[in-house]
């Protein structure tokens, strides 16, 4: 899920500084997630399925002015370097089988 900033067609929350940030900022905008993520979690609780948790959360954040873009689909290139940062490991290899000739499909990236 993507906060894309405030709508220019909502009031409510819209042009309103989160302590003390500024507007539109990526700190605001952070901040915004944050506290729609906990109003939700202290509405339902823990223990649901992620997709519930997205849809509530999408729900929250443009209730408070925000457009969202839900599962927005990362590169894999994107994806494995994310995962070898958050693993600590150093090297990581995407296959793609559809390749006619695997040597073709074979990406092999490092940290």
């Amino acid at each position: 899920m993507e906060p894309q900033g405030t709508r220019g067609d909502r009031t409510g929350t819209q042009g309103t500084a989160v302590h003390g940030r500024s507007p539109r900022s990526p700190d605001w905008v952070s901040g915004m997630v944050v506290t729609s993520a906990m109003a939700v979690h202290s509405r339902v609780g823990p223990g649901l399925l992620e997709r519930a948790y997205e849809a509530f959360l999408a729900r929250e954040l443009e209730n408070r002015g925000l457009s969202v873009r839900r599962q927005v689909h990362l590169p894999l290139e994107a994806q494995l370097l994310s995962y070898l940062r958050l693993t600590g490991l150093r090297v990581g290899l995407l296959l793609n089988f559809h390749e006619v000739r695997l040597k073709h499909g074979i990406t092999r990236m490092m940290d």
